[in-house]
């Protein structure tokens, strides 16, 4: 079989195993474990048993870059988003190049660091490039280098690589998912519900998939019906149980419905939502509803609540623009118009869609909603305009007429031209 392998990866090949087979049955497991980025339960055990495999062989390079890319992983998706952890992700690549510099894996486990640490793309590319130039049919690191062309916000460029990292790897349904969600980015919502549903057939007891699927029926034609749906297909299956991104799904639907009392119920209990696109706490999210009920008493008390929480956590990550937003936003639900202000634009400075494109178009949503609270409709209106003309899955035609954020919009002419100017859909 040799003969079929180029020079390059017959060594990388012979670099990677480890002669103690313990460790490698070990090392195979934890690759398993750690396929799914958005899974933090798998993730843990990944990086356990990572350790264990270097236990058993400490020049063990590919446990090693495998243990780096759980631990960048781990602080890209906000699981342990930490210095520490970061640096021992650096480590660990460092140490398995240091062992075999000539590994693939080794230069993708460097490259995560670089792209899921702090964002520095041309080092991260670099990497990934000398591991298909060692490896040309590595599927995780062509996968990488879509990732980071749609973080710089190359939405049609990045489809090509994971293409042909899930043709590599076609039962991955991590790639899948990124294709699919790819093309939800684009709003070419046919295409990625088809990779969605091809997703969840790899991986059914995924539940990011079925959240996934459940917002593109949202963004698509405002369906709250399917969208719930597709969650309580998950539930019933025990699929996402506790899950609060589930809980959060069907209240947004009862809420774009109307149903409020039923929206509250999902809300209460399920804590923060907590992802890399958003950060709510509870109580913002509680006060939101009571606002919409008119119940200004509560909706007072639950935004003043989310206020202070938010303000400790920014006195612990002052970087993290998601909480600068909804501090923002909870400033607005009191009637602080100035402080809103600065709080929103501060999360947008933080991470403009310049430096990252995905999670920078949530954030430039966030104001517009805070602009649309204090009584500035026309700057809203400019971002939304922005952000309907920008590869996002944060807005869509559908959701602008139905969601009640934008109620007091829906009597600006611009609100209508928005519709009209936007109306196709599908960015070109």
């Amino acid at each position: 079989m040799n003969i079929t392998l180029v020079a390059s990866e017959q060594q990388a090949l012979s670099r990677e195993i480890t002669d103690n087979s313990e460790a490698y049955d070990i090392y195979l497991r934890a690759i398993e474990y750690s396929s799914n980025i958005t899974d933090e339960k798998r993730h843990r055990i990944a990086g356990e048993w990572f350790l264990k495999a270097i236990a058993l062989d400490n020049s063990f390079a590919a446990a090693y870059a495998g243990l780096s890319t759980v631990q960048s992983d781990m602080y890209w998706m906000y699981f342990e988003r930490n210095e520490e952890n970061l640096a021992k992700s650096k480590t660990n690549a460092q140490r398995a190049l240091t062992l075999a510099p000539n590994l693939s894996e080794a230069h993708v486990a460097m490259g995560n660091y670089y792209y899921h640490g702090n964002l520095e793309y041309e080092p991260a590319m670099q990497e990934y490039s000398e591991a298909i130039r060692l490896q040309p049919n590595n599927a995780e690191a062509l996968a990488s280098v879509g990732y980071v062309l749609r973080r710089q916000g190359k939405m049609r460029e990045a489809l090509k690589t994971p293409r042909r990292a899930f043709e590599l790897d076609p039962r991955n349904s991590d790639f899948a998912r990124g294709v699919g969600e790819t093309h939800l980015l684009l709003r070419e919502y046919d295409q990625a519900d088809q990779l969605l549903d091809r997703a969840i057939l790899l991986e059914p007891d995924g539940a990011i998939s079925y959240s996934l699927k459940a917002q593109l029926s949202l963004l698509r034609r405002g369906d709250t019906k399917q969208a719930r749906a597709v969650i309580r297909s998950a539930l019933e299956r025990k699929i996402g149980v506790g899950d609060p991104f589930f809980s959060y799904t069907l209240a947004r639907c009862d809420e774009l419905e109307g149903n409020l009392v039923m929206a509250l119920k999902q809300l209460t209990g399920i804590g923060k939502v907590d992802d890399q696109l958003m950060f709510k706490p509870e109580d913002l999210n509680v006060a939101w509803i009571y606002g919409l009920m008119k119940n200004q008493s509560l909706a007072h008390k639950n935004y003043d609540s989310a206020r202070q929480m938010l303000k400790k956590e920014i006195k612990k990550h002052p970087e993290d623009s998601r909480l600068d937003c909804s501090l923002g936003i909870a400033y607005a639900g009191l009637g602080q118009k100035a402080d809103a202000i600065r709080e929103g634009k501060r999360g947008v400075e933080l991470l403009p869609i310049s430096k990252e494109a995905w999670r920078g178009s949530f954030r430039l949503l966030d104001l517009a909603q805070i602009y649309a609270m204090v009584g500035e409709p026309d700057l809203a209106l400019d971002l939304l305009d922005e952000l309907l003309a920008s590869p996002t899955d944060a807005i869509s035609v559908a959701l602008l007429k139905i969601d009640p954020t934008w109620a007091p919009l829906r009597g600006h002419p611009r609100f209508q031209e928005l519709l009209k100017k936007y109306s196709s859909g599908e960015l070109e």
